[in-house]
């Protein structure tokens, strides 16, 4: 006699089951924030410089501020040093590279 036959119980997927306990449209507090502390302070006296070049504020000319353009400029700078210093690395990682592929050329096929 065979055995009795199984019914199928029909179960919910298991990605039907997963629930999120967090709202993905709340970031989590501090994300995304600049962790430098005068960072703020740094914007907007730059943005505040920005205004007064330009003509945008005509009360705030004789307001002096100890940022500027001038943390703009370097912060320009660093990232231009940046680049220059990875192109630097990526050519000398590449030129080491091409060296060791022609010096094993040489002794595995030349020096036969």
């Amino acid at each position: 006699m065979p055995p009795p036959r199984r019914t199928k119980v029909q179960r919910p997927s298991p990605l039907q089951q997963v629930h999120s306990t967090r709202d993905l449209a709340q970031a989590p507090p501090g994300y995304g924030l600049v962790r430098d502390p005068a960072f703020w302070k740094r914007f907007s006296t730059a943005v505040h410089i920005s205004e007064i070049e330009t003509g945008l504020k005509s009360a705030a000319s004789s307001v002096e501020m100890k940022y500027g353009d001038d943390w703009l400029a370097q912060q320009h700078k660093e990232k231009r040093r940046c680049r220059i210093l990875f192109a630097g690395i990526a050519l000398t990682v590449s030129i080491l590279i091409v060296a060791i592929v022609l010096v094993l050329y040489y002794f595995l096929k030349v020096r036969k």
